[in-house]
């Protein structure tokens, strides 16, 4: 079973910093162990993001629901590294806001 959401969200840091990103996140279930996870990929993001790289964060969803993450990547476009054009990937932990 798969679960999806895709669409803006607000990434809040330990700090109480928000971002806001476009985000493609599933929860995915192992079939074999009954194991779930989520988690998914986010753009739109600024370079700043960069400082909470692998830091537990709150993924808001635009109506309220939030849940755990941390973000495992980053990619910046090396050509433009001021732009507002980087990527992630986020971890979730716990359960899903939007399952």
């Amino acid at each position: 079973m798969t679960k999806r959401y895709e669409g803006p969200i607000t990434l809040v840091a330990e700090n109480g910093t928000e971002y806001a990103a476009t985000a493609d996140l599933r929860v995915e279930t192992d079939f074999g162990t009954g194991r779930w996870s989520w988690g998914g990929s986010i753009a739109g993001i600024g370079a700043e993001l960069f400082n909470v790289l692998g830091s537990p964060m709150k993924v808001r969803l635009p109506d309220g629901r939030d849940g755990e993450a941390f973000l495992k990547l980053f990619s910046v476009d090396s050509a433009r590294p001021w732009a507002d054009g980087a990527t992630g990937e986020l971890v979730g932990s716990g359960p899903a806001p939007f399952a």
